[in-house]
Parts: C-alpha cells; structure tokens; sequence
C-alpha cells in the first residue's frame, strides 16, 4: 500500500487535497499546524507507519499529483531506497546552504513543474533522471518504508522547516541508504525561499554547518 503524508498551516482544502483524485492511495493531511516540523511529523510517521505501508510519500502542502504515474515511483523504489524528483550529486558545505546551492550545475539531477497560471504550469529541467544522488529536495519524498526504518535513519528534529531534506539525504547516505531521482512529474505552486535573511533559516542553517562542516 501507498500512503501520502503532509502538513498544513491552512484550516482546510489545500491544493495536494484539492487535485488528489486516485482512490488506491490513502492521502493524510494534518491540517491547522503552526507548531510540529516536519521532520517530527515526518519521523512520528515512518515509526507508526511502516507496517501499514510499504511506500511512504512525503509532500508539501502546495504541490497537486494531478499529473503523477504512481507506478512509475514504485519502479523509483525498486532501484533506491528514497526517491524524489530532483537533487544532485557532490553537495559541498558552504556558508548559505540550499541543495541547488551546495554542488556544480553539471551535477543537478531530475525535473520538476511549477505553476506559471491557473491552468498551465512549467517544467523544469535540472539534469538526467533516472539518476543516483546525495541529496534529494525534500518537496517530494517517496520512502520504501520498511527499508527506511530498519536503517534507523530518521529526520533530525532540531530541522523544523529547512534543512531537514538535505540532511536526511545526508543521513540516508551514512545509513547505506540509496538515494535517486526519478522522472516523476509534480506541480508545485510555490515562489520557493523568499527571504534570504529570514531569522529561523539562518538559525537552521548554523546548526546544519556545525553538525556536518568537517
């Protein structure tokens, strides 16, 4: 079974809600969250949920699957343990760290679309996929869940809402976890990071170098 997960600041009817229309995957949304990160959300569901299904898709909020070959990811799973649809190769530390940021363009890997008005959207293409990667974006996880959870590999908490992607990634890579991208086609209806100064970002992001700065 597939089970999608996501969280939501809005009361209600969130755009993964309103455009999911497949009736074999169970879609969850905790909706009304100001408060848990989502790597404690993300963590609370893979230690409860990785009996009840063998995929586990993580999702924002703002993404539609209108367009998404649910097949086409359980092929994702059969050749890694963590699929998403963009990320790269060779991610280097630095002062202000984004996964676009943090390697060479030649090593960007997969697509991904992003809505250009209300009935059309862009894709964009970052590099190759299918594609093996250290670091996945976290806009899109799929987790062959019970992989995920003998590994012990886990979202680190103190990652509320940055982060937490690049350093799963990094995390999945010391448990032996294999990461990679895959042609999977996502709409996501976001401006992405609007300030670069944002005091909670910056904070997030100090304690990312110290963890993993060697």
């Amino acid at each position: 079974m597939v089970g999608i997960f996501s969280i939501s600041p809005l009361k209600s009817d969130c755009l993964l809600e309103k455009t999911f229309n497949n009736n074999q995957i169970s879609l969850h949304i905790e909706y009304n969250n100001t408060k848990i990160g989502l790597s404690e959300y993300y963590n609370n569901i893979i230690e409860t949920k990785h009996k009840d299904f063998e995929t586990i898709i993580f999702c924002h909020h703002d993404v539609s699957l209108r367009y998404t070959n649910f097949g086409s990811i359980q092929e994702g799973l059969e050749k890694y343990d963590v699929v998403g649809v963009a990320g790269g190769l060779n991610p280097q530390i630095i002062e202000k760290n984004l996964w676009h940021w943090m390697m060479q363009k030649e090593d960007y890997r997969g697509i991904a679309g992003h809505t250009a008005d209300s009935s059309s959207m862009f894709v964009t293409s970052f590099g190759p996929t299918p594609s093996r990667v250290a670091v996945l974006d976290g806009v899109f996880l799929a987790l062959n869940s019970q992989e995920v959870y003998r590994s012990l590999a886990r979202f680190d908490q103190n990652f509320k809402w940055h982060h937490y992607d690049i350093d799963f990634s990094l995390t999945c890579n010391v448990k032996k976890l294999k990461l990679g991208v895959w042609p999977v086609l996502i709409q996501h209806d976001s401006p992405g990071l609007r300030d670069l100064n944002d005091k909670e970002r910056n904070r997030s992001n100090e304690y990312f170098i110290r963890k993993w700065k060697k």
